[in-house]
């Protein structure tokens, strides 16, 4: 095994870079910074979130869905283009609509999508069959 030890990381060089950030000495003038004991969501979600109020001849402004604190509850027209998307079969879109329902993430009127993928080759179905012709 080769590279920096105990023994050996005083002879480290860094190097003087603008791009590179060099260690920080610290002192009594200089701490070190401690973190927060506790956290909350005001300190992760900015206040600047705000939708501004459109002009007269302007579209209006809206606010960024993944900074957005509003939840977004999936609408049924939302599941129907999720499901046919991810191309999940009867069990599997019951299994998500289920799913979301028990987590409150879809409105009340929302039902299961009544999408089936076909596992049927595409030749049986459109298969044509002509009369044969006589020469």
């Amino acid at each position: 095994i080769s590279g920096i030890t105990s023994h050996s990381r005083h002879i480290v060089v860094y190097p003087n870079l603008p791009s590179a950030i060099r260690p920080v000495p610290h002192s009594s003038e200089l701490s070190i910074p401690k973190p927060r004991e506790t956290w909350s969501l005001d300190d992760i979600v900015p206040d600047s979130v705000v939708v501004k109020e459109a002009e007269d001849n302007q579209a209006p402004m809206y606010a960024d869905v993944q900074t957005s604190p509003i939840p977004h509850f999936i609408s049924q027209s939302d599941l129907n283009d999720l499901v046919r998307d991810l191309n999940l079969s009867k069990n599997q879109s019951e299994l998500l609509t289920s799913r979301l329902k028990e987590w409150n993430l879809v409105e009340k009127e929302t039902k299961v999508p009544k999408y089936r993928v076909l596992s049927v080759n595409s030749n049986r179905i459109f298969k044509i069959s002509f009369p044969k012709m006589m020469m």
